[in-house]
């Protein structure tokens, strides 16, 4: 990081260069090195926070390859479910699922929903492109909307949460859930209470 060098000239210069009305030089010089010291101080300040903000990012990648990878394996491969530290504090590794359906998957993924009896956590934003003076046909019934020429959009979705929730329940139940369609893979992370 640069630490700024503006001495009382050098800003008296800019300010003059600037236009800015002309104060008495005494108190102007106080001013412009007081602001002068405020600068530098910003100056450092803001190398402080980028270096603390690499620090955290760097703590947390080391936290995320302890709790989610190193722990969770050598638990695995010890076949521990939960173990009493000495100081009395309980460790054990919270298992659950994320997925995530690409735009590939999409209709095989909301296809098998359907097919399975699941289409309740599809859920659907209706866009509707109103002109200027067209509010009242927000009202329409949506069947109405391709009768009466309105531009609109119809995106199926399915909540992130609601999916990860779906997905933990049928892999529970042993369903044929495709987890390869649904973009399904294990979560293991290290809880300390």
């Amino acid at each position: 990081m640069n630490n700024l060098d503006l001495g009382t000239n050098d800003l008296n210069a800019m300010m003059a260069d600037d236009g800015a009305s002309q104060i008495a030089e005494v108190p102007r010089t106080a001013k412009l090195d007081e602001l002068s010291k405020l600068l530098q101080d910003l100056d450092l300040v803001n190398g402080e926070v980028e270096a603390l903000q690499e620090h955290l990012k760097e703590a947390e990648e080391r936290q995320k390859e302890l709790s989610m990878g190193k722990i969770p394996d050598l638990f695995d491969e010890l076949g521990l479910s939960v173990i009493k530290m000495k100081d009395g504090k309980v460790v054990e590794i919270n298992r659950s699922f994320a997925a995530t359906i690409s735009a590939e998957n999409k209709d095989d993924c909301f296809n098998w929903l359907r097919k399975n009896g699941h289409d309740g956590i599809i859920k659907h934003d209706l866009t509707v492109k109103l002109k200027k003076g067209e509010e009242a046909e927000v009202a329409a019934l949506i069947s109405d909307l391709n009768e009466r020429g309105l531009t609109y959009s119809d995106k199926e979705h399915v909540h992130p949460m609601t999916l990860k929730a779906f997905v933990r329940e049928q892999i529970e139940k042993g369903s044929d859930l495709p987890q390869d369609k649904f973009g399904v893979f294990p979560i293991r992370k290290t809880k300390i209470k």
